[in-house]
């Protein structure tokens, strides 16, 4: 008997229990591929009886799977697309007001 659990943080949860081992790994790559697309960073656990087979997380799910979702959205358009956009404003932070207007007592401690 085969068993997938959850770790998140400092817990594990049991999820659900497999007869077969195929099964229990369909689902543990169903429910990466969710926490990628909502960016939570889970790591899957694969029981048989009380022995640990193997950990999964983001990384491992194969890459015929993870090519095949990003090409059917491919064709549109997802999220917001960053691009450089400069601000008008300075970006280094000031002390005090500038003087922009030179007085005549500072023209003549110049000279």
């Amino acid at each position: 008997m085969f068993y997938v659990t959850k770790k998140f943080g400092r817990s594990e949860n049991r999820l659900k229990d497999f007869a077969q081992e195929k099964e229990a790994r369909d689902f543990i790559f169903e429910k990466l591929k969710e926490d990628r697309q909502f960016k939570v960073t889970a790591t899957y656990c694969l029981y048989e009886g009380m022995d640990m087979l193997q950990e999964f997380s983001v990384v491992d799910i194969p890459e015929e799977q993870s090519g095949s979702e990003e090409e059917s959205e491919s064709g549109q358009k997802k999220g917001s697309t960053q691009s450089f956009r400069p601000t008008p404003f300075g970006t280094t932070p000031t002390v005090g007001p500038k003087s922009y207007i030179r007085d005549d007592e500072d023209k003549d401690k110049d000279e």
